[in-house]
């Protein structure tokens, strides 16, 4: 969360920012950080768009597990809805 709080546009140093982090919340050396703030790439290198496409993608994750849930895993109305308005509709604009 402290990449969110930079208020000033100065480059930083992943590594420097990251080590200032867990010295501040007194995170123990010997706890090596799983995930690194480059890992994340992939979200913020589109700027918001990237992070905004993360999202829409876990509500239509939640919002068809939902569906799935109420009308079955078998239901051939629901399986016919994801297809043409999920999975269809991001092929179509990946091509």
């Amino acid at each position: 969360m402290d990449w969110h709080t930079i208020a000033d546009a100065t480059e930083r140093d992943v590594t420097t920012l990251e080590t200032a982090t867990l010295d501040r919340i007194g995170m123990p050396r010997e706890i090596v950080p799983r995930y690194r703030s480059s890992y994340f790439q992939h979200i913020f290198s589109g700027g918001t768009r990237g992070l905004l496409q993360l999202r829409l993608a876990e509500v239509l994750d939640a919002d068809a597990f939902q569906a799935f849930k109420e009308k079955g895993l078998f239901d051939p109305a629901t399986a016919s809805s994801f297809r043409h308005n999920v999975l269809d509709a991001a092929a179509a604009r990946s091509r």
